[in-house]
C-alpha cells in the first residue's frame, strides 16, 4: 500500500491542479496483441490444442500483452496521468524442448534415441492501477522521456524445468529425472495459510529520442521492475521415474514419484521486460519510413519495416513483422486511431484503439 502512498504525494505536488481537470485531453485506448510460435491461436485457446505442438526453428515465443486505458494530458504539459488495467505473459523455450514436448504428449513416438535438457521460463502478471509519463529531460533535437506505473496484481505467476529427459526407440521408453517449480496466487493445496496475501507491481519505462536532419531516432525500454506478492503459494513436482505406459486413448501416462512439497512465502520477482529501437526517415513530407525492432530478453529482436502517409485529415500506416509474418496496420483520423494485424498467420492477432478527446 505505501507505493500507492508515495504515487498519491507525486501527485499532489506535480500533478494537475483542480483547475486544470476542465482543460486539457482525454485518451480512452484498448489494446491487445497475442503470440505463439509452437501452436495456432485457435490451438492455444482450445481444450487439447497443445497436443498440435509443432516448433519453429531456434527459440520459441508465446506472449500476450493486453491493456485498457484512461489518460489525462493537462493543458501545455508533457506530462500525462492514468488508471490502467495490464495482462501481459511471456513463455520461452528452445525448439528441441517446444519438439520434445509436443512428441511427449501427443500420441506419437520418436524413431530415434535422444536426450533433452529443458529450457523453459515463463511469468505473467495482470492488475490494475496508476501510469505516470512525462518529459525528463530535453532540448530541440534530443529529449528523454519516461514514466512508472504502480499496479495492484490480482495475479503472479510462474513456471519453470530443471533436470533431463530422455527416450529410448527400442523400448519406446521415456526417462525423467525433472524438477518443476510452479509459482501462483491462485494455487491451492492442504493446510495453506490463507491469510492476508497480496501483489503489487513497480514498473519503468524510459525513451531517449534525437532528431538529426530528416531522421529521427528512439531507443528504451518498457516495463522495466518488480512484481511482488506476499505469502505466494509455490508448489514443487520431481520426477525420477521411467514409463512407457499409456491410456486407453494413447497417451502417454506419467507420474510423479515425489509430490507435496508445497510452500508459501515472499516473492520479488523481476517483470518481463521488453526493449526497442527505432529509426525514422521523413522522406517527404507526407511519406516517412520507419523500422521499429522490438528486443525480447532470453529470445532476440523482432525486426520490421514500415511506412506512414498522410492524406489530408488522414493518417495511414502499414507495417510488416518479419519474426510474427503478419502486416499492422494504421489508421488515424481527428482524434481517433485504429491498428489491426492482417495477413495469413494464425499464429499472431493484434488490435488496438484509442480516442483523444480535447477539452
Amino acid at each position: 500500500m505505501w507505493v500507492f502512498c508515495i504515487f498519491a504525494v507525486l501527485f499532489s505536488v506535480v500533478g494537475p491542479s483542480r483547475a486544470d481537470w476542465s482543460e486539457g485531453t482525454w485518451q480512452f485506448s484498448l489494446s491487445s496483441e497475442q503470440y505463439s510460435d509452437p501452436l495456432t491461436l485457435s490451438q492455444l485457446d482450445g481444450r487439447n490444442g497443445y497436443r498440435a505442438m509443432q516448433a519453429r526453428p531456434g527459440l520459441n515465443l508465446m506472449q500476450l500483452d493486453q491493456a485498457a486505458m484512461i489518460s489525462y494530458q493537462p493543458p501545455d504539459s508533457e506530462q500525462t496521468w492514468s488508471w490502467v488495467h495490464r495482462r501481459k505473459a511471456r513463455l520461452v523455450m528452445n525448439n528441441d524442448t517446444a519438439r520434445r514436448i509436443g512428441e511427449i504428449i501427443s500420441k506419437n513416438s520418436s524413431a530415434e534415441d535422444w536426450v533433452l535438457l529443458p529450457q523453459i521460463q515463463y511469468r505473467a502478471f495482470a492488475g490494475q492501477g496508476l501510469d505516470w509519463r512525462g518529459k525528463i529531460a530535453g532540448a530541440s533535437q534530443w529529449a528523454l522521456k519516461g514514466g512508472v506505473q504502480i499496479l495492484a496484481l490480482n495475479r503472479m505467476t510462474q513456471a519453470q524445468a530443471n533436470g533431463q529427459i530422455s527416450h529410448a526407440a527400442s523400448s519406446q521408453t521415456y526417462g525423467l529425472q525433472l524438477q518443476t517449480l510452479r509459482s501462483d496466487n491462485r494455487l491451492t493445496f492442504p493446510y495453506q495459510d490463507t491469510g492476508y496475501s497480496t501483489g503489487y507491481a513497480v514498473l519503468t519505462q524510459a525513451h531517449v529520442q534525437a532528431r538529426i536532419g530528416a531522421w529521427q531516432f528512439r531507443a528504451g525500454f518498457s516495463d522495466v521492475g518488480r512484481l511482488y506478492w506476499t505469502q505466494l503459494p509455490q508448489q514443487v513436482r520431481s520426477y525420477n521415474t521411467s514409463t512407457n505406459t499409456r491410456d486407453a486413448n494413447g497417451y502417454l501416462l506419467i507420474t510423479p514419484s515425489l509430490e507435496g512439497q508445497n510452500s508459501q512465502s515472499h516473492a520479488i520477482w523481476s517483470a518481463p521486460w521488453s526493449g526497442d529501437v527505432q529509426a525514422r526517415w521523413q522522406q517527404t513530407s507526407s511519406t516517412a519510413w520507419v523500422l521499429p525492432w522490438q528486443y525480447v530478453p532470453q529470445f532476440g529482436w523482432l525486426p520490421a519495416i514500415g511506412v506512414e502517409r498522410k492524406m489530408g485529415s488522414y493518417e495511414v500506416g502499414l507495417v510488416w513483422r518479419q519474426h510474427q509474418r503478419d502486416a499492422v496496420a494504421q489508421w488515424r483520423w481527428h482524434g481517433l486511431s485504429l491498428m489491426l494485424n492482417m495477413g495469413s498467420s494464425a499464429h499472431s492477432r493484434l488490435w488496438g484503439v484509442s480516442y483523444q478527446l480535447p477539452l
